[in-house]
């Protein structure tokens, strides 16, 4: 079984993975999503829960499919749009 502590590290292992194959840095991940590069820092580590919208905006922000960044979500069909107003 998953605890919440290992989901957020997984997912935030894949988003480092995203944001370094994208060649971004924290800070320009952070000023697309609006965070703070801390909580970017954060996010990553595992160290901060984060809002659905916010894992949504970070794959577009990266041109992956949310459920590349979702620990056994690999089913979620990636063709999937999200809305613009996201």
């Amino acid at each position: 079984m998953v605890t919440v502590r290992r989901f957020y590290e997984e997912v935030g292992r894949r988003l480092r993975q995203a944001r370094l194959r994208a060649e971004l840095t924290q800070q320009e991940l952070a000023d697309v999503v609006e965070l703070s590069r801390a909580s970017i820092a954060n996010i990553e580590g595992g160290r901060q829960p984060f809002a659905v919208h916010t894992l949504a905006l970070c794959a577009r922000a990266l041109d992956v499919p949310v459920s590349e960044l979702i620990p056994g979500a690999e089913w979620i069909d990636s063709e999937t749009e999200l809305p613009a107003e996201v």
